[in-house]
Formats: C-alpha cells, structure tokens, sequence
C-alpha cells in the first residue's frame, strides 16, 4: 500500500485528520476482524486433521462452518482493504472488488474438497493475488535510478 502514502500527502491539511480517523479506525476494525475469523478457520482446519485419529481425516471435507470461517475471514479482510483504500485515497482498483467475489465463489467448490485441498485452494488464491498485486504495482511505478538512492 505504498501509493497510500502519496495519496495521502495531497490530501488537504483541514481534511487529513478526518481522512485518517475514518481509515486507520473504521478500516482497520474490518482488517483484524477478517485476520481474525480466518485464523479460527485455519484453527478449526488444524483441528479437523489433528483430532481424527483415521488416515482419511484429510480425505474429508470440512463443514460449511469451518469453510466460511476461512474463507469468509478472507472475504472480510479484503473488503477491509477496499474501505481502507477507499477512505484514504477515494479510489479502489476493480481487481480488489473481483477478489472478495472470488473469495466467497470458491466457497461453495471448497466443500465438497477435502481438507487440505480446501485449504490449499485458498493459499493458492491469495498467493495469486499477491503475485497480481506485486507486479502490477512494479509495472506501475517508475524505475528507481542510482543517483535517486
């Protein structure tokens, strides 16, 4: 969220105050409610494996519960970005929109996976979006030059 940092140098100084309150308080509470209900779902996945004392545990697909605690919590954390962008640079990149919607699609396919398939699925998705990000950001910004050090 490097661009952040810039948007938010333009901002007007009568409105930074309010611009930040908004961002880093109501933004950040969907962040770590999202980190948060992901972990439970990562824990409940951990459990589901670890508890069952037959080989087939990870064969077995989780219950919806456990499911839209993971993947929900991904969902969640997501829309916290797209709040948290939208308040602080008035702006939001479609790609971030696409991947709440895709979070919560790959619900349904995640269960009838087994466990750890559910759980790779995901990992899968967010090193995608990561990877996305990262080199849309690196097309996007300038080359930084020796003499710019």
């Amino acid at each position: 969220m490097g661009c952040v940092d810039d948007d938010l140098d333009r901002v007007q100084d009568r409105r930074l105050p309010i611009v930040a309150s908004n961002a880093y308080s109501l933004a950040h509470f969907f962040l770590i409610a999202g980190v948060i209900y992901s972990s439970l779902g990562m824990g409940q996945v951990i459990d589901h494996l670890a508890h069952h004392r037959t080989g087939r545990a990870a064969q077995q697909p989780l219950d919806w519960i456990v499911l839209v605690a993971l993947y929900g919590g991904v969902a969640v954390y997501l829309a916290g970005r797209i709040l948290f962008l939208r308040l602080a640079v008035r702006s939001v990149p479609r790609t971030q929109i696409v991947a709440v919607c895709a979070a919560l699609l790959l619900l349904p396919s995640a269960r009838f996976m087994p466990a750890l398939a559910a759980l790779g699925l995901l990992t899968a998705f967010l090193v995608t979006l990561v990877g996305y990000e990262w080199t849309r950001r690196t097309e996007q910004s300038p080359e930084v030059s020796d003499q710019q050090l």
